[in-house]
Order: C-alpha cells, then structure tokens, then sequence
C-alpha cells in the first residue's frame, strides 16, 4: 500500500505541475489544447488511478465532492466536507470540458466556459499546496468500470420517461412532444411539482414562465433553433445523467457523494427511488443526505480566521462524523427519517460542540 500511496501522490505532484504550466496558456487563449493535455495526462493515468482507490478507498466512510465545477477553497467549502468521515475525493471536472467546449457554438457561451475553467484550474492548484494528502483530486468518474453502466442508463431513461402519461421511450418523448404545452399535456400527475429546473426554480410561477427562465440562464445548451421538448430534455435529462454518473461511480468505489447543489441532490434522490434492487443505495442516500444537512447547516463565519493545518489535525482527533452519526443512532435516525426537523436539530447541537472545541484549542 505504500508504493500504492506515494505513486499517488506522485501523480499529484504531477498534475500541480501540469496545470502550473497550463495556465499561462489557458489566459492567453489556448484553453482546447489545454484541456487535451489535462485528458491525456488523466488516460495515462487511469489503471494507476483505479488500483489505487480501490485498495485506499474506506468503505461507507470515503466521501467524494461531486456535482461541482470547482470545490472552493478560497470560500472555505472544503471546511465541512473534510468533516464528513476518513477519506476525500475532489470528483475533478477539467476532462468533461474538452466536450462541452468543442460543442458549444456561441462566443459568448465559450467565454463563459474558458473563465470556468480558469477558476477550475486555480482552485486546483490551492487545493493542491494547501490540502495535499487530504484531499484527492482526480476524476472519479472517468475511472468508473462499473460493469453494469447499461442498467443504470436504461434506469435514467426510465426515470425520464415515468415523468410523463402515455410515453415509453425517449424516441416516444420525441414523436408526441414539441411544445411546452405538448409537453405539460403528456406530463404525469403533479408533473409541474415534481420537475426542478434550478435551486432558485419559483413554483408560483407557471409552468410555462419556470421553463423560459430556465432557457433563458442555461448558458451551455444550444437552443438556436431547437424545439421546447429537445431544450426541456437537456435541462432535464442532463441532471438525470449526472445522477446516474455520480451514482454508478459512487457505488463502483463504496464512497458517499458529498453535494452542495440542491437540484443535483434532488436528482439523485429521485433516480435512486427506482433502484430499490442495488446494493448500499439506501446508505449511501442517507448519508448523502446527511451530508448536505451538515454542509447547509455549517457557520463558515465562524471560520473567518484560523490556522488550517491546526484545523486539519483537529477534525482528525475529533472525529465529527463519529460522533454525529452515532447520536442520529441514538434518536433512530435512518433513511425513512432523514429530512425531519429533529434531524436538523441534532446535528446543529453536534456543529456547535465542535465550534466550541475548535475554538478552545485553537
């Protein structure tokens, strides 16, 4: 395990140079390129990579940042999630962009992602020299070899197609659906309830009006000539999809997605419903859902000043997440009772007791 963890953290220390010597090159406007190199150094990469983390990998106790362009570390976010059990994995986003960068048509779209990935690249390189060993950047799901990916894409379609009366595939979606109104129409009963656009998506509007502002700030979907029910299924659908990725890879490596974005949380919550049969899901959406109730409830102003390494050393002697999960035994907290208000309640009092230990030894 030890040449497993310094060839590790070799590849670490070769990414930091990597983007070290990509970013002059990003500013000056070669992002493609970049971003071909950040896919071919991860390639080479990918076998070291998955023998590693299924041999490091803490089962129901690695939890992996995810559903994100970028963790956050001069915003403090890494600051709950290093709360949450032994091990951290930053789910790197750099090898999606290569894609969505070639697709897009729009200057003023592309502008918009080459900052992206600027900021991604930054925020990178702080975690790098400042988090070192305690947090893993690499893209999980690049690596993800879960055998069976087809059940879970055939689940996502499922998922997709149960939204509406009538529709039985995507190609079915296509054929009966072109309008919005087409669309509301074929949908399932509390069809404008159930469907989430965004985390500031105002259910007092109608459905109609929720949909345009929804197009009108999705910034990385060509809506130029295309119809409402092709915009609808990449809204939508591309949360299913990111679903269905985290999920697979969550399940292939036995580790807990840490999210902070609502309407991601909401679609994995969903697709999970339909997938009853898969071992550890109930687990893992627990603890999920655990995990964003910690990072909601976590009083970063409490954080404005402090010693990192002082509190990285603490976490690991006050064993938060210990103790926390086993108070919510205590109450008979489990999957069925998660988002109460009890739960709320106990996991503030257990945030409080460690503001005030950091505190003390700080």
């Amino acid at each position: 395990m030890n040449l497993l963890q310094n060839n590790i953290q070799e590849i670490q220390n070769e990414y930091k140079g990597l983007l070290t010597d990509l970013l002059p090159r990003i500013k000056s406007g070669n992002a493609l390129e970049a971003l071909d190199e950040i896919n071919l150094f991860w390639h080479c990469h990918i076998s070291e990579g998955h023998l590693y983390l299924k041999n490091w990998i803490s089962e129901e106790n690695t939890y992996v940042f995810t559903a994100a362009t970028y963790l956050g570390f001069d915003t403090k976010e890494y600051l709950p999630f290093l709360l949450m059990g032994d091990n951290h994995i930053f789910d790197d986003t750099l090898c999606k962009y290569s894609k969505t960068y070639n697709m897009l048509s729009n200057n003023e779209y592309t502008d918009s992602l080459y900052n992206f990935i600027k900021l991604v690249i930054q925020d990178n390189l702080k975690l790098l020299d400042n988090l070192k060993n305690e947090v893993l950047i690499f893209p999980l799901n690049l690596v993800n070899q879960l055998i069976d990916y087809d059940l879970f894409i055939k689940t996502g379609e499922g998922v997709f197609t149960s939204l509406f009366k009538n529709i039985n595939s995507i190609n079915d979606f296509f054929e009966k659906c072109n309008t919005v109104d087409d669309i509301v129409a074929h949908g399932c009963e509390n069809f404008e309830d159930i469907i989430m656009f965004s985390e500031y998506d105002d259910h007092s509007l109608s459905f109609h009006e929720r949909f345009r502002l929804a197009v009108k700030n999705s910034k990385y979907i060509n809506t130029e000539g295309k119809s409402d029910a092709y915009i609808f299924y990449m809204l939508v659908y591309g949360y299913i999809q990111q679903a269905i990725d985290i999920i697979s890879m969550c399940i292939d490596y036995r580790c807990i997605p840490f999210i902070r974005h609502p309407v991601s949380l909401y679609y994995v919550s969903m697709l999970s419903e339909n997938m009853v049969k898969v071992k550890n899901i109930d687990d893992l959406i627990f603890k999920m859902n655990i995990a964003y109730i910690v990072y909601e409830l976590f009083d970063f102003d409490r954080f404005v000043t402090f010693n990192l390494d002082t509190y990285l050393n603490e976490i690991k002697t006050y064993k938060f997440s210990k103790k926390m999960f086993n108070k919510l035994k205590e109450h008979r907290i489990d999957k069925n009772n998660v988002l109460g208000k009890e739960v709320v309640e106990i996991i503030n009092d257990e945030l409080k007791l460690f503001y005030t230990y950091f505190e003390t030894i700080a």
